[in-house]
């Protein structure tokens, strides 16, 4: 059994534009067994990351999470239909609150250790 495996990240997935040709790359392989391996969005792990040095300074962080709010839910909006798109976009507001909690409690220690970064990183 052959198996294509394709991975996706940054620049490739920026925007909406970019996940429709990712999506067109994928569904144009001649491959059977496909996988698919995808990393954030462009510039999605600095920006977390940036954020957690932020929390660590005490500074404030709410215009970041709202800035990662704004654009991933307008890509969502406009690759999928609204059945589709409630539980994903419930799913990333949970993701959200918790990353802000997180948040919240390295700006109280005024640091962030490896595992933090990792941790939010992650999402």
């Amino acid at each position: 059994m052959t198996w294509m495996v394709h991975k996706f990240g940054g620049t490739s997935l920026a925007d909406e534009a970019c996940f429709r040709r990712v999506a067109d790359i994928v569904l144009q392989a001649d491959s059977g067994n496909q996988a698919v391996v995808v990393s954030a969005m462009a510039k999605v792990t600095d920006q977390l990351l940036s954020l957690i040095d932020m929390a660590a300074r005490r500074q404030p962080v709410a215009q970041g999470i709202e800035a990662l709010r704004v654009r991933y839910s307008a890509t969502a909006q406009g690759l999928l239909d609204s059945e589709s798109l409630v539980p994903l976009l419930e799913a990333f507001e949970q993701d959200l609150i918790d990353i802000e909690s997180v948040l919240k409690a390295l700006s109280l220690v005024r640091a962030a250790s490896h595992r933090s970064r990792d941790l939010i990183s992650g999402y």
